[in-house]
């Protein structure tokens, strides 16, 4: 193949694509995200097409009406055609969030920075454990996370929750924690950390294999009458070692 033809089929192709998106509404994204999150969330007032709109994401809890807590809008970048895919940016209560490229090789987020609300976010997950009112504030930092078609992926994300709460221990702040996410195309590891100064002290790891069980190793010390009543929010229960409540799996 011609130097030239090495990059104006691929060139082609993400033109072609780019023009179909232009034509493609803006509620598709709705309707995908309604079946990825089992109908736990919503785009909801979606306007504009794929190439470029905005909405308002909303949580859908027990058959009510969709609750919006984080408006989005999404704009095309031409600039990403030169690099071989289609890239959008993409802007979380009017604050740039990150960018999104897709490419031959799949996708990746690149400048992360994304500030949102935890408890509807956790809500709309499916496990029990995370529908007791989560409070606080997630905030996402990292350069890039890139994943291939075939879901390998490779980046680091930093996330934040900071003054955290739960709504079955209302008035009792937790404080502030960490998560090191870093994926190395065989899995994901997850490094958890807290600040010193919190009622709650986390600290452990967790394991994410490619074709293995997960592996989860937490220690959560602090205030003994809080972790006496944190262990019942707890699915895996965990046992008291040294002053401390450890769960481990397997």
């Amino acid at each position: 193949m011609k130097p030239r033809a090495a990059w104006t089929l691929p060139l082609f192709l993400a033109l072609t694509l780019a023009l179909l998106l232009a034509w493609a509404p803006a509620a598709l994204l709705d309707h995908q995200l309604e079946r990825a999150s089992a109908g736990r969330l919503r785009l909801g007032e979606a306007q504009g097409s794929l190439w470029q709109g905005s909405g308002q994401l909303a949580a859908a809890d027990d058959g009510r009406l969709p609750v919006p807590w984080l408006a989005l809008r999404w704009a095309f970048q031409p600039a990403g055609l030169l690099r071989g895919g289609l890239e959008w940016q993409l802007w979380a209560d009017g604050t740039p969030a990150f960018h999104l490229h897709l490419g031959a090789g799949g996708m990746a987020l690149r400048q992360i920075a994304l500030d949102l609300p935890s408890a509807p976010l956790l809500r709309s997950l499916p496990q029990a454990a995370l529908q007791f009112g989560w409070n606080g504030r997630l905030r996402l930092q990292g350069e890039s996370l890139d994943c291939g078609w075939d879901q390998r992926c490779h980046g680091q994300v930093t996330v934040d929750w900071q003054s955290a709460s739960v709504d079955v221990l209302p008035q009792q702040a937790l404080g502030d924690y960490r998560a090191l996410l870093q994926a190395d195309g065989d899995g994901l590891a997850i490094t958890l950390s807290s600040q010193a100064g919190n009622p709650l002290q986390l600290a452990g790891s967790v394991t994410l294999m490619r074709r293995q069980k997960p592996a989860l190793d937490l220690r959560l010390g602090g205030d003994p009458q809080l972790l006496a009543r944190l262990r019942p929010l707890l699915q895996q229960g965990g046992r008291v070692e040294a002053g401390t409540l450890a769960i481990r799996y397997p």
